[in-house]
């Protein structure tokens, strides 16, 4: 699933409260269909990344700085970039992209957690604009996004392709509407979990974390 891994939730879990520190966003997830649901993310449980407002190295910088913070182990963030690199098999290592947004019920992420992620966009493909992209499983070519839900413990990916209408992408912030369908992640949860099909729409009002 392309940037759809546990290691880039968990990345922007750890840079939420910096990231919020200047600023707050908003953000919805309206669930519906096997699952009703809706959720709302605020202050440190709503944030957003990008390439085009932080250069890659001075992110890593401030993630490493957030991480022993936290006291946690900032040479995994290292091995982390590696890795990623490896797979990538050209490029500069990135644990970022040209957008990341992370929405978390105020209530937890045991609530709910949603991720919009870049799949293979670079800043070239996903400007520093408004646009239109669609969003789909895999993610694979230039002007796709994906996504990865998580409503109470349980995981899902996106089935039928959705879109994201950016509204707004400039230096101050980002913000827009997504829509999708989604289905249980059979290869993400336990064996026996129900099969489940939801129907997902959303919005997002995130500044900038490092604007001025």
């Amino acid at each position: 699933m392309g940037y759809a891994t546990p290691f880039f939730a968990a990345l922007l879990l750890v840079c939420m409260p910096v990231l919020a520190q200047a600023q707050t966003g908003t953000c919805e997830v309206q669930v519906s269909g096997a699952v009703t649901l809706t959720f709302n993310g605020n202050g440190e449980s709503a944030a957003a990344l990008s390439d085009h407002w932080l250069p890659v190295d001075e992110f890593h910088r401030m993630l490493e700085k957030a991480v022993l913070a936290r006291g946690g182990d900032a040479s995994l963030l290292k091995a982390a970039a590696e890795k990623a690199a490896k797979k990538k098999k050209k490029g500069p290592a990135k644990l970022s992209g040209p957008l990341l947004i992370n929405c978390v019920s105020v209530d937890g992420a045991k609530v709910g957690d949603l991720i919009l992620l870049p799949g293979k966009n670079t800043r070239k493909t996903l400007p520093l604009k408004p646009g239109d992209y669609a969003l789909v499983e895999s993610a694979t070519k230039p002007g796709e996004l994906t996504a990865v839900l998580r409503i109470k413990g349980i995981t899902y990916q996106v089935g039928h392709m959705g879109g994201v209408k950016i509204t707004r992408f400039d230096a101050r912030g980002v913000a827009g509407s997504f829509y999708f369908a989604a289905k249980t992640d059979p290869e993400a949860n336990r064996e026996g979990t129900t099969l489940r099909n939801v129907f997902i729409r959303g919005s997002f009002n995130i500044p900038n974390p490092v604007s001025s």
